[in-house]
């Protein structure tokens, strides 16, 4: 009886199944990365300037950036939308206070805005529990801060 040999392959081979594995995981990243810088504000506004401002805290999974423009347009995110729309969007989310205390509301308004175009939704989140609510601001050398709560 004939014992069977195996035939010895000269060189390398590499398995680049991880390598291509890894390549798939960056490709998803970026994707998911690049949906979320599109879903944040792009409308332009002029902010307001404030001499005690300070950087911004890490960002919160809960996020509802509002952007109110000089002709007092109202944006969630990039879509257009109504105040009463958005604090019905706002009490839908917020559900128990437990959940209501992980959202974060960043506002940017223009400076031109009036404070009394502000204060309802501010109320409207104090109703609702959400006590992360901070102001996207110019620091007084000109520079753009981001809000903090």
């Amino acid at each position: 009886m004939r014992i069977p040999t195996r035939q010895r392959k000269l060189g390398l081979s590499f398995d680049i199944t991880p390598l291509i594995d890894i390549v798939f995981q960056l490709v998803i990243f970026f994707l998911a990365a690049t949906y979320i810088v599109r879903s944040d504000a792009n409308e332009k506004v002029t902010l307001p300037k404030a001499t005690m401002a300070r950087d911004q805290p890490p960002a919160s999974p809960r996020r509802f950036v509002i952007t109110i423009t000089a002709e007092r347009v109202w944006l969630l995110g990039n879509q257009r939308t109504e105040r009463a729309a958005l604090e019905q969007q706002l009490l839908a989310a917020a559900g128990t206070p437990e959940q209501a205390a992980e959202i974060e509301v960043r506002l940017r308004a223009d400076a031109r805005v009036p404070y009394s175009e502000i204060e309802p939704l501010m109320l409207t989140c104090a109703k609702l529990g959400i006590r992360k609510l901070g102001f996207a601001v110019l620091h007084e050398s000109g520079t753009p801060l981001a809000p903090r709560p």
